[in-house]
């Protein structure tokens, strides 16, 4: 009789880091939510254009949820994740650095 292990610790591991990719995702737009009236002030635009930069995140899920499956099997899951951080590490940096919406927006759309 043999014994399967229902879970191995590779699999878990990668469940972990899609989880905490989301609390980062999470993160991020509740900081940009809850930062509205400052950032726009900074980019001389409303609420809605603060909600435009939130929507980024989300358009840039979309996108990378179709081709970084693709780019995980091609290169492994620990480029990608370490690519990933590397992201989030330049927008949380970089939000409070850009000069203008339109790199905000870029960066937004590179993290999701």
């Amino acid at each position: 009789m043999s014994q399967n292990k229902a879970f191995s610790t590779p699999f878990i591991l990668a469940v972990l880091c899609i989880y905490f990719s989301y609390f980062l995702h999470g993160i991020s737009v509740i900081t940009l939510a809850q930062n509205m009236s400052s950032l726009a002030e900074k980019f001389s635009t409303d609420n809605a254009g603060i909600a435009y930069l939130i929507s980024g995140i989300g358009l840039g899920r979309l996108i990378s949820i179709l081709f970084f499956g693709v780019i995980s099997d091609k290169f492994g899951r620990r480029a990608v994740i370490l690519m990933a951080v590397i992201m989030y590490l330049l927008f949380f940096f970089g939000i409070p650095a850009c000069p203008n919406l339109t790199l905000a927006y870029g960066l937004a759309v590179c993290v999701g």
